[in-house]
């Protein structure tokens, strides 16, 4: 079994574990949340790939805490960024920290499809 680590706003509501424990499983993978400021710790997982669940994060901290997320996980581990505005409007060096990004209103079967991608090795 994979494990997909996503990564949360560190006031994050139990609804916001609840729905990612949930709705992030498939065959072969699962989710285990965190919040994002306890990313360092949870390099021990060794997980198969990371979701960043940015929407709410505060702004001047997105690019800090995305940018220790991809510190921890190194170059070679999939990073999808769920983000407050489309991808493109973010500058060149938050954009280079994920491998893919979404936008605010993502629906669940779009974030799945790229979790399983990630995990089939298809970019």
């Amino acid at each position: 079994m994979e494990t997909i680590l996503v990564c949360v706003n560190p006031d994050a509501s139990s609804d916001i574990y609840s729905f990612f424990d949930t709705h992030f499983r498939g065959h072969g993978w699962e989710s285990y949340v965190i919040p994002v400021t306890d990313v360092a710790e949870a390099h021990v997982l060794r997980p198969a790939a990371v979701i960043a669940h940015a929407s709410n994060w505060p702004q001047p901290l997105l690019h800090k805490w995305l940018a220790d997320i991809r510190a921890t996980i190194g170059p070679r581990k999939q990073l999808l960024a769920i983000l407050p505005r489309p991808p493109c409007e973010y500058t060149n060096d938050t954009q280079a920290l994920w491998n893919k990004a979404v936008g605010y209103g993502f629906k669940i079967h779009e974030v799945t499809a790229i979790i399983r991608g990630f995990i089939a090795g298809v970019d």
